[in-house]
């Protein structure tokens, strides 16, 4: 849906999902909370003049810079005691017109809110209207590919006052707020939604797991996707929404609980009748199949250390290979037998997890006062950024790491504001 030319920089790919006005949307917000926060009466020292769209774009460059070359002795290391090779620092701020510029960022006001979609009070809004933002740039320009897993991320955030601060021990950033994602097959994460508690309307319309994904799936503009899931999105309701909106679907989905045998669901449900097949044997590996004709799709049993299930629409549940299944404490699982549904699961379902390993490599690790400054950091600015990595790589016209593609995204930042200075400066460097 694009067409790059040569030479193919960083700043190219970048520039297709957060575009020059969204830097200047940023300084106009920095310079309108400036001037509210001056008339009030308070003072903040290094803040001399209004900011403009290339200060703003070398604020995130070195932001960028920091999070990859971190400094002990955090961001104040670079003026005070600056590691060879980082002198540039000191040249393209002072450390007073930096910290100015961190205490006076600003995102979104007022103006930006959208009338019946946004809540005022909610803290997480400055960030969710960005995360909306990038999610439309992202879909204009990128079709998601064949298979979209859709899981929980996380944004790093710390501090007793975040709101919605959760700890997920098995995610790669496991204290934060949660974030749900959408990411496909090419490591493009397309959809983000920063979670802060589900709203009164939502939860008596319809589950939260079923209204993300109805969400996801209204964001699509292609159909014939393969959506991927764990227990706690899967169930015949969601399979439903997906095959209406034209997608195939893998889901695993929460075992049902135990029976009693004169139950009358004991005759009619046939999920309930295979898992009492089911415990009629502890082998690991055994395999059951069935099919629900109400949802048109195959359920299979599947049993590890314990019984899973599984929907889907776009295989069977013949025995096809073996895996070995990682216990939640890292040790070696048993190999045994797998369905080719099973196996198919554990090749899609780490796609969200895999771009959240990124996530938390590019975290700024610095401390902010108001909190959604650093979630904005690490979530929509890093997310852009993995957007333009992805579609680079998509395209085969170079083969950066994230980490690299990143660095010379942040080199070009910074130099086109040292050529709107019209001075020289010390040159960056990135090793």
């Amino acid at each position: 849906m694009f067409h790059p030319t040569e030479p193919y920089h960083a700043a190219e790919y970048h520039s297709l999902f957060w575009i020059n006005s969204d830097y200047k949307r940023v300084a106009d917000r920095t310079n309108t909370y400036a001037i509210k926060l001056l008339q009030s009466g308070k003072q903040v020292q290094g803040w001399v003049e209004p900011t403009n769209t290339a200060e703003i774009k070398a604020l995130f460059g070195l932001q960028i810079y920091m999070s990859i070359k971190r400094h002990m002795g955090g961001y104040q290391g670079y003026w005070e005691a600056a590691p060879s090779g980082d002198d540039w620092v000191k040249a393209l701020f002072t450390k007073q017109r930096y910290c100015a510029l961190r205490r006076m960022l600003h995102v979104a006001d007022e103006t930006d809110f959208r009338d019946g979609q946004d809540d005022p009070t909610d803290p997480t809004l400055k960030v969710k209207i960005w995360n909306d933002l990038l999610n439309a740039w992202v879909l204009s320009k990128w079709l998601p590919g064949s298979i979209i897993c859709i899981d929980e991320s996380m944004t790093k955030a710390t501090g007793s006052r975040v709101p919605g601060k959760q700890r997920m021990p098995d995610k790669p950033i496991d204290v934060g707020n949660k974030t749900f994602s959408a990411v496909d097959n090419l490591d493009m994460p397309f959809y983000a939604h920063l979670y802060h508690g589900k709203r009164p309307e939502e939860a008596a319309h319809m589950s939260l797991s079923l209204h993300v994904i109805q969400n996801v799936l209204g964001k699509l503009q292609t159909t014939g996707h393969t959506i991927v899931a764990d227990n706690w999105y899967g169930s015949p309701q969601a399979m439903e929404a997906i095959q209406i909106a034209g997608h195939n679907s893998i889901l695993m989905m929460r075992v049902p609980a135990p029976l009693k045998l004169n139950s009358p669901l004991h005759q009619t449900s046939p999920v309930h009748k295979l898992k009492l097949l089911m415990d009629t044997t502890k082998d690991h590996g055994v395999s059951i199949s069935g099919y629900l004709p109400d949802n048109n799709c195959m359920i299979n049993l599947w049993r590890d250390n314990k019984v899973v299930v599984m929907l889907t629409d776009v295989c069977d549940g013949v025995i096809t290979g073996r895996t070995v299944r990682r216990q939640k404490r890292g040790t070696r699982g048993l190999d045994v037998p797998s369905s080719q549904v099973v196996e198919l699961y554990n090749k899609y379902k780490s796609f969200v997890d895999r771009n959240n390993e990124k996530h938390a490599e590019g975290d700024t690790q610095t401390a902010y006062r108001r909190w959604w400054v650093r979630n904005f950091w690490n979530g929509p600015v890093i997310r852009a950024d993995h957007c333009g990595w992805a579609a680079m790589l998509h395209r085969g016209h170079r083969h950066l790491s994230c980490r690299e593609f990143r660095m010379e995204l942040a080199v070009w930042q910074v130099e086109e504001y040292q050529a709107s200075k019209g001075r020289l400066l010390l040159a960056v460097t990135t090793n």
